[in-house]
């Protein structure tokens, strides 16, 4: 059906190197814990910059949001082919292109807007 489907095309994208899914049999979202060193801010915020809206995990905690951080709920309830590769393919640039990626250290390496390594010292994404 359709989640298995969805959840395939995950799996077959480049972000399944980083990803791992989880409750990819509940209901109609699931879960995609990437190893990242962005926050979930900024995933959020970069997502949003692409049009997609994304939902973290650790938006729906109380307590310890920071041990669920990286996680986002992946809602697909009538979501078109058209629209999941746009998700897709937004989340692939996140991860991948608008960052230096690193096989040994997957997410953020450097900002491109000032070319410094040192995030604290960045602090705005461009």
């Amino acid at each position: 059906g359709q989640r298995e489907r969805i959840c395939r095309l995950f799996r077959e994208s480049p972000l399944s190197q980083i990803s791992h899914i989880y409750q990819d049999d509940a209901g109609t979202h699931f879960l995609l814990h990437i190893r990242t060193d962005l926050s979930d801010v900024e995933i959020k915020w970069a997502a949003r910059q692409r049009g997609i809206l994304v939902n973290c995990l650790s938006e729906y905690c109380f307590a310890d949001a920071q041990r669920y951080r990286g996680i986002l709920v992946i809602h697909y309830s009538d979501m078109e082919d058209e629209v999941l590769q746009k998700v897709i393919g937004a989340l692939e640039e996140i991860f991948y292109n608008l960052y230096n990626y690193s096989s040994d250290r997957a997410g953020l390496i450097i900002f491109p807007q000032c070319g410094n390594t040192d995030k604290k010292e960045c602090s705005v994404i461009a």
